[in-house]
């Protein structure tokens, strides 16, 4: 706007400049020869002279024959004449014309670059930040008044569809929007053509869920939730999403999904003319979910383990004592072997994929959630043999006070006392578990009880280790110590401690054998996703179409994305503040990068190191590291060195420094 009034008033300006060199034209030409000598004097003088007069009449000094100018020519002469200024005087305005015509153009269109521009870039944070419309619709009419051609109304910047154009059918007793799979897997591979080069098989995970919405509703989204494994870094979509006052009430709204799968692993995935095979390598569910997906009994029956046969022992909660019953095996359960375990048929059951092996135990739920939660209430509110008394319970709140400040950057939640347990989340469970419990149970709680819990740390370390996870070895041998816990714990906390969480341990390594370390089959990624997908609904008035019209925008305008996180980095991304300063470097040495010179880095290594702990094993097996500090040496290392991030701290007597590498990359 402030463009076109500036032309505006540049085109008045040059217009009324002309208009007065054509009324001096005019003047000079019309001159009558009965005025007055000394006006016309004036008036010629007083007036800009027009370069183009014709030449042909002389001025004398004498001023009587100055009046007489026009008599003296003939009208064949002052014709020309006049139409020479005229000429003149619209060339000259063709020209001005011409230069305000080619600014404002220009102005023009570098003012609709930095218009769309800005509209991409409002846009992108507006979904990003998961903005409401309700914001926009505040934010919007004050930006129009300096940006006129932006919209007013957040639904016009984020070209939301009208809630007739969503297709929300009945399906399962609930809500039902099915956003295709195809769809979002070209979506996937759109601007990433230097992938389907380097591809052949697209491997799917996918995932069901229950997220409740409201405090005071019983209303809950069920998403069916999908990433592809061998694309870095992974991006979780939405498949299919339920909604409604209860679970589905059965599993059809599954089944458009099923179906569409089967197509795509029979015809494959075109790209661009690439042919894509796709190949669903798991389905990854609490155990709640699992069970429904699967139409099997849930944990709570007595055939409820979907890893082994073993008919469970209600204690006032049902158990699973054995550790070396039959495992179920894909034949015998699409069979039906064992009727007490079956409820119906599953849609994936209609897929050529292993139905025990497709449904892995996740960690996150069946370990962090469920086992180091177990440990941790049997700690604080147990029985007298293993509860912890006041002032203990202090020494482990002041402990976990001081670990937190060792916490780097990877961690998305620093730890917090036992005051909040009740609170706590997955990864701070898995944080107490992988590395903070050694150092701060060990000389507060019994030996025989941290000796026992450590082998359920050092167990689950080695399978979620990408370097130990692979090796057949230690596969077999965090398998036995975590077969050791469960069957220590019954004289520990008694038989009703091994519900099914805790019976799960003893079938938990064969997930390594089929998938790597833990964190490749876990639900670490897809509930952080989730927690997106909360934020989507604003309103209790339509939450599926919501999340539908929420998808919608993300995939159009969102540039987020969550890389995952690097164990193995190069120096060069190191800061040199702690904590987030302490590394663990490809030979085995613990470093702590103090500063970046030039090309190089400054760091305090330390050339030799201790096991802080040799039972179960050398605690040096799993990245724990005991140094001594004054034997750090000060060296420059090139910024490419590769090394293992880490977390350091000092011990209580301070002498020494304890380095944990970290395992996990989710």
């Amino acid at each position: 706007m402030s463009q076109r009034k500036e032309y505006r008033r540049a085109w008045m300006a040059q217009k009324r400049r002309v208009m007065r060199d054509k009324k001096a034209a005019s003047k000079i030409i019309t001159l009558h020869s009965d005025s007055d000598s000394d006006t016309q004097t004036s008036t010629v003088l007083s007036d800009p002279p027009v370069p183009n007069l014709p030449t042909g009449a002389e001025y004398s000094t004498n001023p009587s024959t100055n009046n007489c100018i026009v008599e003296t020519c003939d009208r064949e002469t002052v014709q020309p004449a006049e139409n020479a200024v005229l000429r003149d005087c619209e060339a000259q305005w063709d020209l001005i014309d011409n230069e305000c015509f080619r600014d404002s153009q220009s102005d023009s269109e570098s003012d609709s670059e930095l218009n769309d521009s800005l509209l991409d870039e409002l846009r992108t944070w507006a979904v990003d930040s998961c903005v409401t419309q309700a914001q926009l619709n505040k934010l919007l009419p004050i930006l129009n008044k300096h940006h006129s051609e932006l919209p007013l109304t957040a639904k016009t910047l984020l070209k939301t569809p009208a809630q007739q154009f969503v297709e929300c059918a009945s399906v399962s007793g609930g809500d039902y929007i099915y956003f295709g799979l195809h769809n979002s897997l070209c979506e996937l591979f759109a601007g990433k053509e230097h992938l389907l080069s380097t591809l052949d098989e697209v491997h799917l995970a996918f995932n069901v869920d229950g997220i409740p919405l409201f405090a005071s509703s019983s209303y809950s989204l069920w998403p069916l939730l999908c990433y592809v494994m061998n694309v870095e870094p992974h991006r979780v979509f939405t498949v299919a999403v339920y909604g409604g006052k209860s679970k589905p009430r059965d599993l059809m709204f599954l089944q458009q999904a099923v179906d569409e799968l089967k197509q795509l692993m029979l015809d494959g995935l075109y790209i661009n003319g690439t042919r894509l095979t796709c190949v669903p390598k798991m389905c990854v569910c609490d155990a709640v979910a699992r069970a429904m997906v699967k139409c099997v009994k849930q944990f709570s029956g007595y055939y409820g383990c979907d890893k082994c046969s073993q008919k469970g022992k209600y204690l006032g909660r049902m158990t699973y004592p054995k550790c070396d019953a039959a495992l179920r095996t894909d034949s015998l359960f699409r069979g039906g072997v064992n009727r007490e375990h079956h409820l119906g048929t599953s849609p994936f059951s209609s897929l050529p994929v292993d139905m025990i092996a497709f449904f892995p135990l996740d960690y996150m739920h069946s370990v962090c959630i469920g086992v180091m939660k177990r440990l941790l209430v049997c700690w604080t509110v147990g029985g007298k043999k293993s509860k912890l008394s006041i002032s203990q319970k202090a020494q482990v709140n002041a402990r976990l006070a001081q670990f937190r400040l060792c916490v780097t950057k990877e961690f998305s939640r620093k730890p917090r006392t036992l005051d909040d347990l009740p609170h706590w989340k997955a990864t701070e469970y898995r944080t107490f578990l992988l590395y903070a419990g050694y150092f701060v149970l060990r000389g507060i709680i019994s030996d025989e009880i941290l000796e026992h819990f450590m082998c359920l740390s050092v167990g689950i370390a080695i399978l979620v280790s990408e370097t130990l996870s692979v090796n057949a070895i230690y596969q077999q041998f965090a398998h036995d110590l975590l077969v050791f816990f469960v069957q220590k714990s019954v004289d520990l906390y008694g038989p009703e401690f091994v519900v099914y969480n805790v019976h799960s341990l003893t079938h938990i390594s064969l997930e390594a054998r089929h998938f790597g370390n833990l964190e490749n089959s876990s639900a670490f990624i897809f509930e952080n996703f989730m927690q997106q997908l909360k934020k989507y609904v604003r309103s209790g008035r339509n939450p599926v179409v919501q999340v539908a019209h929420r998808v919608r925008e993300k995939n159009f305008f969102s540039k987020l994305t969550s890389p995952p996180v690097l164990l193995l980095d190069s120096l060069a991304n190191y800061s040199g503040q702690p904590p987030n300063n302490s590394c663990i470097l490809e030979s085995g040495l613990c470093c702590q990068v103090i500063g970046i010179e030039n090309e190089n880095a400054l760091c305090l290594v330390f050339p030799e190191s201790f096991p802080v702990y040799s039972r179960p094993c050398d605690s040096r097996t799993i990245g724990v590291h005991q140094v001594r500090f004054s034997a750090g040496i000060l060296k420059q290392l090139s910024l490419n060195t590769k090394a293992y991030k880490a977390i350091a701290f000092c011990d209580q007597h301070h002498a020494d420094m304890i380095f944990l590498r970290l395992l996990h990359h989710v």
